[in-house]
């Protein structure tokens, strides 16, 4: 597994060249300035800023709002990012040796575009970490393929398009985690928390979910197919757009959740709680209703 990560980060480091000079056109160099005469930031809103190339070593981060910040090929060695607000933050071969990060781990020698903890390193050299303390791991695009995760902490980790296929991470804490276009076919989230987390665009067909947490989780336009989410709850989730074909949702709890033109066909819902949420738009023909009934064809935004 390491050696198809290292494969990876070699080819992109050469793409990140090319594009490096063009991404610092945008950067904004007052701000910039300004945290480089500071070294201070603590809970302030950095959200989207374009900070890449900044020598903000040492800088203190705590609590800051980071979510879509651009900080490729910034120097953070040492900087401070305990509680900060990371989902989507861009990190492509920044310098991270001995940050410390949202959970308060010390990043290690080497920690280019990630900070590369002591069980971040065992997870990716043994695609073993059972329980392991990953909260706000870097991990995007990587192959964790078969991973075993089962009850880690993974709240705010950062897997889009990370693999995960046939991975396991039942009983994990999978909170305001950041899944965008990850793949997850046929992975084992039963009993996980994922409610907060950002799951659009995931392929998740055949994922098991049974007893999860999905509270104002979104899944829009996600691939759901044959999944099992039953016995889950997910209050104000959003599924809309998503491909749930096949899906079993049964007793689960999803009042309020957003199905608006979802692909529900052949969907078992069978004594779901459905209270206040959307279906417009969505395709029912041959679902199984709450209280039993087979939604006939033209079973468009309600079962027929």
């Amino acid at each position: 597994m390491i050696r198809r990560i290292l494969l990876w980060t070699a080819g992109s480091l050469v793409v990140i060249g090319v594009l490096f000079t063009i991404r610092l056109a945008v950067v904004d160099t007052s701000l910039v300035r300004r945290l480089e005469k500071s070294r201070a930031c603590r809970a302030c809103d950095l959200s989207f800023a374009k900070l890449a190339g900044a020598n903000l070593a040492r800088t203190d981060f705590s609590g800051a709002d980071l979510r879509r910040a651009d900080l490729r090929g910034a120097n953070l060695k040492g900087a401070l990012f305990v509680n900060a607000r990371i989902r989507g933050i861009v990190l492509e071969n920044a310098i991270l040796d001995k940050a410390i990060w949202v959970g308060g781990q010390e990043c290690g020698p080497g920690s280019r575009g990630l900070c590369l903890t002591k069980q971040l390193q065992q997870l990716l050299e043994t695609g073993q970490c059972k329980g392991c303390y990953l909260a706000g791991a870097t991990l995007e695009a990587l192959d964790l393929s078969g991973a075993d995760l089962q009850g880690a902490d993974l709240r705010q980790a950062q897997l889009a398009g990370a693999k995960l296929t046939v991975a396991d991470l039942g009983g994990s804490n999978l909170s305001s985690a950041y899944l965008k276009a990850a793949t997850c076919i046929k992975t084992n989230f039963s009993l996980s928390d994922l409610s907060h987390c950002d799951m659009d665009d995931a392929d998740l067909e055949q994922s098991y979910l049974r007893g999860a947490v999905l509270n104002w989780a979104t899944a829009s336009k996600a691939n759901l197919a044959e999944a099992d989410l039953a016995e889950s709850v997910g209050r104000y989730a959003k599924f809309n757009g998503s491909n749930l074909t096949g899906a079993n949702l049964s007793g689960a709890d999803l009042r309020q959740a957003d199905f608006s033109n979802a692909n529900l066909a052949g969907a078992v819902l069978k004594n779901t709680q459905l209270d206040g949420a959307n279906f417009k738009g969505a395709d029912l023909n041959g679902a199984v209703w709450s209280d039993g009934r087979i939604c006939g064809p033209g079973s468009i935004g309600k079962c027929r």
